[in-house]
């Protein structure tokens, strides 16, 4: 994206589990980024199954962020309506390590941020395009 902005909304501040982390991201943005909107579903909560649900796409998404050749990687947590999610514990834990892995892989080629987990979120973008070559 040629950048991405947000701001927690009207509704509120952050859910008791994202105060409880003492993190300042309320609102923020990027230049030159992948945003990943991350979702974790009900039935990934089995015990071992969502650190590596947050490695696999930890990985996934470094390889995407090195091949653009972008500045910085949003980590976007978004509930899809169709999707029945996660409870919000597990959720926030598998978003906290999938950010937590990819910081470990981007060794600074690339910014990752966070978005607040569980308010509402006003968000604002512009897409560039895809620089892939597809035939």
């Amino acid at each position: 994206m040629d950048y991405f902005v947000w701001r927690t909304g009207v509704r509120g501040a952050h859910s008791p589990l994202e105060e409880a982390l003492g993190e300042n991201n309320a609102s923020g943005g990027a230049r030159n980024c992948l945003v990943a909107y991350t979702t974790v579903e009900s039935g990934e909560e089995q015990a071992g199954k969502l650190a590596k649900i947050a490695g696999k796409a930890a990985r996934n998404v470094h390889c995407i962020a090195r091949e653009l050749g972008v500045e910085a990687v949003v980590v976007f947590p978004f509930a899809h309506s169709p999707v029945t999610p996660a409870t919000p514990r597990a959720s926030l834990q598998t978003i906290v390590a999938f950010a937590a892995q990819l910081r470990d892989l981007s060794k600074g080629d690339y910014a990752v941020l966070r978005a607040p987990f569980g308010s509402h979120k006003i968000r604002e973008g512009r897409i560039l395009g895809t620089r892939r070559q597809y035939y």
